[in-house]
C-alpha cells in the first residue's frame, strides 16, 4: 500500500468533495440550487470516456464501460464502471494509480457510512451522459 499512499490521499480528498456535494444535493429543495451542484461536479471532470464491448467488424455496439477522469499522472484518479443497455451507470468505483503502479480500487477506507459512500460515487457517475 505504501506505493499508493499519495494516490490514496488524493482519492480521499476527491471522495470527500463528491460526498459533500452529494449531501448538499440531497438537502436542497430548490431545483436551481441542485442544478448548481450538478454543474459544479460535472465541470470537475477532466474527461469522460466510454468503451464498447468486443464485436465483429461492422456491427455497432453500445458502450459497456465508462471512465470519468478526475486527476492524471501521479496520482491519477477516476470513476470507472459498467453501463446498462441504456448507457446509464450501473456501477461506480473510485480507482487510483500513481507513477509506476497500476490502477486499483480506492475502496475501502475509513468511510463513516459505506452505503452512503457508494451512493455518493454512484450519484456522481449518474450526473454524466454516456450515450450517443
Amino acid at each position: 500500500m505504501e506505493k499508493y499512499e499519495h494516490a490514496l490521499q488524493n482519492a480521499k480528498g476527491w471522495f470527500e468533495e463528491i460526498r459533500d456535494a452529494y449531501r448538499e444535493y440531497e438537502r436542497e429543495a430548490n431545483e436551481m440550487d441542485k442544478d448548481q451542484v450538478r454543474e459544479r461536479m460535472t465541470e470537475s471532470a477532466l474527461s469522460v470516456l466510454v468503451r464498447e464491448a468486443w464485436h465483429e467488424p461492422g456491427k455497432a455496439e453500445k458502450p459497456v464501460e465508462y471512465e470519468i477522469l478526475l486527476t492524471t499522472g501521479g496520482p491519477g484518479l477516476r470513476v470507472w464502471g459498467e453501463l446498462s443497455e441504456y448507457a446509464e451507470p450501473v456501477s461506480a468505483d473510485l480507482e487510483m494509480q500513481d507513477w509506476g503502479v497500476p490502477w486499483r480500487k480506492a475502496w475501502p477506507w475509513e468511510a463513516a457510512d459505506e452505503t452512503e459512500a457508494k451512493a455518493a460515487v454512484q450519484w456522481f457517475a449518474s450526473l454524466f451522459w454516456f450515450g450517443d
